[in-house]
């Protein structure tokens, strides 16, 4: 590696292929362009569970569930640990 920096510019990152750093190598390579950003998924276009398709409604890491059956799924998990324990306590 070379002691240059990417020849973007706002960008401090060493360069390392052809005046670019890693990020904006392979935005070029991707994309053509060291300026575009796709997302690498595509929205659902409805929770997989009660069928809502807000755009707001997802958080960005879930993307077929939206968050209030996410809260939902929670909330059950918790109960079904905690009657485990409960279960497991009564048989001793």
């Amino acid at each position: 590696m070379n002691s240059h920096h990417c020849s973007v510019e706002e960008c401090s990152e060493p360069s390392v292929a052809r005046g670019l750093c890693w990020k904006h190598y392979g935005r070029r390579r991707r994309h053509g362009s060291v300026d575009v950003t796709k997302r690498r998924y595509r929205m659902p276009p409805e929770c997989r569970f009660c069928g809502t398709a807000e755009p707001g409604a997802f958080y960005p890491s879930y993307k077929s569930v939206c968050k209030q059956c996410r809260k939902v799924q929670a909330i059950q998990r918790e109960e079904m640990r905690v009657d485990a324990l409960v279960d497991s306590a009564a048989r001793r």
